[in-house]
């Protein structure tokens, strides 16, 4: 983040910081895998809640600027920020709430066909697959928001495999 901070825009240096990115992960590999495991754990492990869901609507900055007004009251924002902050701190609910748990459930998924040797239905993993990608690699970490997309299909991933598995089942009776 501070290189990203700090970047002005000078498209001649950007070649030289490349290149000593790269000479220095060539040399200390696992210094950069620690760091990218360090940075993204909470989509690796569901071990902290998420902390980006925000019900605030109060008029600020930018969108007080363009005339933007919410039509809800308090009571709906208040109700919605308790519901959260419950959820978080409910024992098994609050594993729902986390980026890591979905991982897991589409390597899980994954794993599942590959034991089962259907390799040709991986195809069907591939947008959390690339999802998990692009945030890890995203400067930004274990934020719900931008894991939605696996978070949304996580479940269906896990419907689509049981179905499959039933109706093979079915057809070897």
């Amino acid at each position: 983040d501070g290189v990203k901070e700090t970047y002005k825009g000078d498209e001649t240096k950007l070649p030289k910081y490349f290149s000593v990115w790269l000479k220095m992960f060539l040399k200390h590999p696992n210094v950069y895998i620690t760091a990218l495991i360090n940075k993204c754990y909470g989509y690796l492990a569901p071990v902290e809640s998420i902390q980006d869901a925000n019900f605030d609507y109060g008029q600020s900055g930018y969108i007080e600027e363009i005339g933007v007004r919410h039509l809800t009251k308090e009571f709906p924002q208040c109700f919605f920020n308790m519901l959260h902050m419950g959820v978080e701190n409910w024992p098994i609910f609050r594993y729902f709430a986390m980026c890591g748990t979905y991982t897991w459930v589409v390597v899980c998924c994954i794993g599942y066909v590959c034991n089962k040797r259907k390799y040709n239905d991986i195809i069907v993993f591939v947008p959390a697959i690339i999802n998990f990608l692009i945030c890890i690699a995203s400067p930004c970490h274990n934020l719900l928001r931008y894991y939605i997309t696996t978070v949304i299909t996580a479940p269906f991933l896990v419907a689509w495999i049981c179905r499959k598995n039933e109706s093979e089942v079915t057809r070897q009776n």
